[in-house]
């Protein structure tokens, strides 16, 4: 509940411990881990206090984000003009999924003229009409995979970008981690 965690209590527990450090894996299965403070031990579950702090492990450069449902990116690919969804965003890239890959780029294939747009709930700065947009000179894809999940093909693109493109893309991102903690 909002005020403590009950565990299940592990076999070996010796019983002399006031304070625990839980690990566990997430449903992204990132690792994450809290510092605990057991109010009640039970024959078969520790009760903890519930943490003020709650740290994820990553082990990607940059911190990827989850954007808004709409979001899109244009760009040019052997002349012609390509459209695709936006299903994350990071400062070093973005994850593109479609349901169709005939003429676009394969991995290691270079992407120019990105225009990434997102359409923007909160209000955050640099928005206009309800929708932020966002410059990329260059990109690379990266990878390409099909995700049996969704039935749709991925691509993993990797920019390559100006310090001006990534600050702005990385004041994004820090808007958008916080708006989507205080939702909850």
């Amino acid at each position: 509940d909002d005020t403590t965690i009950t565990l299940d209590k592990p076999r070996d527990w010796p019983g002399s411990h006031t304070a625990v450090r839980v690990v566990f894996r997430n449903q992204t299965k990132l690792w994450c881990h809290f510092s605990g403070e057991i109010t009640v031990a039970t024959v078969d579950t520790l009760q903890l206090k519930f943490p003020e702090e709650l740290f994820m492990l990553q082990r990607r450069q940059h911190y990827r984000i989850n954007v808004p449902a709409g979001s899109s990116v244009t760009f040019l690919y052997n002349q012609k003009k390509c459209k695709l969804n936006i299903e994350d965003l990071s400062a070093g890239g973005m994850l593109l999924c479609t349901k169709d890959i005939t003429g676009l780029p394969q991995p290691r294939h270079t992407i120019k003229n990105i225009s990434i747009t997102i359409p923007s709930e909160d209000k955050v700065a640099g928005a206009e009409n309800g929708l932020l947009r966002f410059q990329v000179k260059e990109a690379e894809v990266a990878r390409l995979f099909r995700n049996e999940t969704s039935r749709t093909f991925c691509l993993g693109v990797v920019f390559s970008l100006t310090p001006a493109e990534e600050e702005r893309i990385m004041k994004y991102i820090r808007q958008r981690e916080l708006a989507l903690l205080r939702k909850g």
